[in-house]
């Protein structure tokens, strides 16, 4: 896999900093997950709509958003949009086919190509659905058990 995107779930009282880099306690993460960014870029603008903050800055302003290089926390505030907005996207790509196929970004001509062409991105179904349903059940579980969901970006 290429670029991913981390999601992990932990306890509220875990500082970002163990959770990155060298310093990353696994022991700490109760559930994770890895989404390679092709998928994150093409449903970035909807994820772009959840209440989040940014716990590498000094003070954790509410924004909204992934901050897609760096950390990104999500919170009790942030559920019902998440739930909703994830739940919406594993409503419709529930009726695609076993082969989804998506448009990425756009190329200007290359050696390999001639033309400008836009990418095309294939997935299977069955993995992608998977993705989506593990990222809705985080979602429920950091807010019945009052958890702290972290993305990991790029």
């Amino acid at each position: 896999m290429g670029l991913a995107h981390d999601f992990l779930l932990v306890p509220k009282k875990t500082a970002h900093d163990r959770l990155w880099g060298r310093g990353k306690e696994k022991e700490l993460i109760l559930e994770s997950l890895e989404v390679p960014d092709d998928f994150i870029q093409y449903i970035l603008d909807s994820l772009q709509w959840i209440p989040s903050r940014n716990p590498a800055k000094r003070k954790l302003i509410e924004q909204t958003g992934l901050n897609y290089y760096g950390i990104t926390l999500f919170t009790g505030d942030s559920t019902v949009k998440m739930e909703n907005i994830l739940s919406s996207w594993h409503h419709l790509f529930s009726n695609a086919p076993e082969a989804v196929e998506l448009t990425g970004s756009f190329h200007l001509p290359s050696e390999k190509s001639e033309s400008a062409e836009l990418e095309r991105m294939v997935f299977d179904k069955m993995e992608l659905l998977s993705w989506l349903e593990k990222l809705i059940h985080m979602t429920k579980r950091m807010k019945e058990e009052n958890l702290y969901l972290y993305h990991l970006g790029v």
